[in-house]
């Protein structure tokens, strides 16, 4: 076993406390990135809700410490959030605010998961298509940069979508490429 409940409970309460030392002595990017774990500690423990507002709380603080990446990461949050409680236009508009800011800072990698995102929510909405041919952008830039894991994950995602729209013979083969 890997984690358990309890270690969770104690990963959220440590980012709290970090959080909160962070914030009394005015270190914006640390108290960031201790509301950024508590926010994930939160929506892993299975309130979303609850996570959603303490994301806003490492929004603002990115924000104001200018900190691209810790933003980027607080937003996709947000959208994994949204796309939980099933807010889907919420979590695209998320990902799409992801995917410029990554775009802006050139992060390929980002760039590609928060396709890979979007590509979700888009067959999640009923387009199965469109979000094919977003996967396949994000699996593009997976293969551009080498990662393997991000490569797999999309060549699964678009033969799940192929299983759904009826091609067993496309997914067959796109499931077997993801797992060599």
């Amino acid at each position: 076993e890997l984690f358990t409940w309890a270690d969770l409970g104690a990963e959220e309460k440590a980012a709290i406390r970090a959080a909160t030392l962070a914030e009394a002595n005015g270190a914006r990017l640390l108290a960031g990135t201790a509301r950024l774990n508590q926010g994930i500690a939160r929506r892993n423990l299975g309130d979303p809700k609850a996570a959603l507002a303490i994301y806003e709380q490492a929004r603002k603080l990115f924000s104001e410490a200018r900190d691209p990446a810790g933003l980027a990461s607080t937003i996709n949050g947000m959208g994994n959030c949204k796309y939980d409680l099933g807010d889907l236009p919420g979590a695209r508009q998320s990902y799409e605010e992801v995917l410029r800011i990554y775009r802006e800072v050139g992060n390929k990698r980002g760039e590609a998961g928060a396709i890979g995102n979007i590509a979700n929510v888009i067959g999640d909405q009923g387009d199965l298509a469109g979000g094919v041919r977003m996967a396949e952008q994000a699996l593009v830039l997976f293969q551009e940069i080498g990662d393997g894991a991000g490569e797999a994950e999309q060549l699964n995602n678009i033969g799940a979508a192929l299983v759904m729209m009826g091609d067993i013979k496309g997914s067959r083969a796109l499931f077997a490429r993801a797992v060599p």
